[in-house]
């Protein structure tokens, strides 16, 4: 079970964020606070396994939060998940102790795979292509890039790709959910696609596929 705390001083995101969140069966909310000061009164009370953190509270910012928890919880996990766009920010926030950085707009399946990432040990960060943002993350388990011509020819998504990578590795259906933070079920229905897309027989055409594309 993972458990989370998450600071965020505009309500309305703070209970979706909470109520999306509660939907995993491995993951908890166990508290929540909307300013600097409650937050860090909810780490004495309890430490969660990740913080999810703001950075435009009252009562003290995010970034007086970050330099709190690195003085007094050193080991703590914070995932900043902010608006804030600019790769200075960014920065501002990793040099400042964050393991990760998203953004509110982002994907469910992003910050999913963010609180894996840091959960697992790993961080996963924006970092800037010009002016667009992407996720960077030091998990090369979960962040397997996948080349565009790679993922046309075999008209895979890159969710599909990545559960070919962990089916080529032997994970079980009810290992890559786990992973994945998705259903038994739908993982099922990915390995069928898969392997209908890939015309794959079994587990020893699926290996010398993955080995033939450099996928392991």
């Amino acid at each position: 079970m993972i458990n989370l705390i998450i600071a965020d001083d505009h309500k309305i995101h703070l209970e979706g964020l909470a109520a999306l969140l509660s939907k995993p069966e491995n993951i908890e909310v166990i508290d929540t606070a909307t300013t600097g000061v409650e937050t860090i009164s909810s780490l004495e009370y309890k430490l969660p396994d990740i913080l999810i953190l703001d950075l435009n509270m009252p009562k003290k910012d995010g970034f007086w939060v970050l330099e709190q928890v690195r003085k007094r919880w050193p080991n703590q996990k914070v995932l900043v998940m902010s608006s804030y766009k600019e790769s200075s920010i960014v920065e501002q926030a990793k040099v400042s102790g964050a393991n990760g950085y998203i953004l509110k707009t982002s994907d469910t399946s992003v910050l999913l795979d963010a609180i894996q990432a840091i959960y697992l040990g790993g961080e996963y960060f924006l970092k800037s292509k010009g002016s667009d943002l992407s996720i960077l993350s030091s998990n090369k388990e979960i962040s397997n890039e996948f080349s565009d011509v790679f993922l046309k020819k075999y008209s895979l998504s890159e969710r599909e790709a990545e559960i070919l990578v962990m089916m080529a590795n032997s994970l079980s259906t009810d290992q890559i959910a786990t992973k994945l933070f998705l259903s038994a079920h739908t993982i099922s229905t990915h390995r069928k696609n898969i392997k209908r897309k890939l015309r794959l027989e079994n587990l020893a055409d699926l290996i010398r596929f993955a080995f033939e594309n450099d996928l392991l």
